[in-house]
């Protein structure tokens, strides 16, 4: 061989030398960057939300012109023109027994938190002696 054919040779080991110490400093680098695993959190499972189909309010609007009136609709008994602030019309079921009380429907909560309790039945306590 030459020797600028042994430089050029000499040169290309040093630079392949230093390639493989350049990429093994990376990848221990890498490897001690994750050495500890992430903390685990506990996580509770989402609530369970009934949804009961039940009246809803439609709001007013105008339609061609016309102002419509604002009113409640239920998928089984209709349209009910109740106003609003009263709250959805009674849908009443059989009592579940004799002693059994009806407990009307009531608006709860505050301010956009507002929402509407529907009526439903309730044991009658026991008085006390």
């Amino acid at each position: 061989m030459t020797r600028e054919k042994e430089t050029q040779h000499l040169f290309m080991k040093k630079e392949v030398m230093m390639l493989r110490v350049i990429s093994l400093i990376f990848a221990l680098g890498c490897a001690t960057a994750h050495s500890r695993p992430p903390p685990t959190r506990t996580t509770t499972p989402a609530p369970t939300v009934t949804v009961t189909i039940g009246w809803h309010w439609v709001p007013a609007r105008w339609h061609r012109g016309v102002y419509v009136r604002g009113y409640w609709r239920h998928p089984t008994h209709g349209v009910h023109r109740r106003p609003y602030r009263h709250g959805p019309p009674h849908t009443y079921t059989p009592a579940p027994s004799t002693s059994s009380v009806w407990v009307p429907g009531h608006w709860a909560g505050h301010g956009r938190n507002r929402h509407w309790v529907p009526g439903h039945w309730q044991r009658r306590s026991t008085p006390r002696r």
